[in-house]
């Protein structure tokens, strides 16, 4: 069956390497099957990217099943961090999961970590506003602007591939204060802090149902002192350190970094300060080894916010 199949497939070339990886990767033909009719119809013109996907969603397949993974679920500040530590490792970043294709700018950032029996995992986030106006969200690379409903199809995604989530770090900050300003300005900053810690507990649930097995931990966010927002980014940490479960872990990201903090643009931490972070996010709360990751010294990072 194997022999007959690949031999269809090898009128083109290329389409017979990627199958034949696909093939060896993953025993179980039987759900790599191709449907008669296609094979039927002039095989010698097959989309080459047909067997691309199924060959990338054998090897995510084959090797995320083997890794100890981290799921970051955040806002820009996670995604710089992530991507910043993928490129830092020259790690390969996937290309898609599921229908969700990788964006340069709103992610999601999935690779797996060079020289580590590791897979980082980082989907976007847009505030916790589930009612409208939502915060506006980009149009590309999320699944959806409403934060609980993204993280339930990325859950479903991540699953499909097999993966156990070891850890969840989540994060929400930026966005919550830009739907204020853009939407509320007219209810005073203590009541939206009050609404966004109800709508946070929300979250920390969903957390909690959708990967009951991982560890989950709270990130804070650390902009700098000279932005408008420093005030009530702060209250939005304390905010999230008050409705906490004694079972989740918060991480004061300005203390890990001994207050020693690198921006690239005021806001967003530059790879000085978002790589020892995420090997502390690694190595520390999610006990991976990084023995035999090489991170220094630090690669220019520049990427459009």
């Amino acid at each position: 069956m194997i022999r007959s199949v690949v031999s269809t497939i090898c009128l083109n070339v290329r389409a017979c390497l990627v199958f034949s990886l696909a093939s060896i990767l993953y025993h179980d033909v039987s759900s790599l099957s191709v449907s008669s009719n296609l094979v039927a119809a002039n095989s010698g013109e097959m989309e080459l990217n047909v067997w691309k996907t199924a060959a990338s969603e054998v090897l995510q397949k084959n090797l995320a099943s083997r890794k100890t993974s981290a799921l970051f679920f955040g806002d820009s500040i996670l995604r710089f961090a992530v991507s910043d530590f993928c490129d830092q490792t020259l790690s390969h970043v996937w290309e898609s999961i599921g229908d969700i294709r990788h964006d340069k700018s709103a992610g999601p950032f999935i690779c797996n970590v060079t020289h580590s029996a590791t897979l980082l995992l980082e989907f976007m986030q847009y505030g916790f506003g589930y009612d409208l106006p939502e915060t506006p969200a980009f149009s590309f690379g999320n699944p959806s602007s409403n934060s609980k409903m993204a993280l339930e199809i990325t859950s479903k995604h991540v699953a499909a591939l097999g993966i156990t989530v070891d850890t969840v770090f989540l994060e929400s900050n930026l966005w919550d204060i830009g739907r204020h300003e853009d939407s509320f300005q007219h209810i005073p900053w203590e009541d939206y802090t009050r609404e966004w810690k109800d709508n946070a507990t929300e979250m920390i649930h969903l957390v909690d149902k959708l990967f009951p097995a991982s560890k989950h931990v709270w990130i804070s966010t650390c902009i700098s002192p000279a932005d408008t927002r420093k005030e009530r980014s702060e209250s939005l940490n304390r905010a999230a350190l008050a409705i906490l479960p004694g079972s989740w872990t918060y991480i004061d990201t300005e203390n890990i970094l001994h207050h020693d903090l690198h921006y690239r643009d005021g806001f967003h931490l530059d790879a000085q300060s978002t790589i020892p972070l995420v090997k502390y996010l690694l190595e520390v709360v999610a006990e991976v080894d990084l023995s035999g990751v090489e991170l220094g010294p630090y690669r220019n990072q520049q990427r459009s916010a």
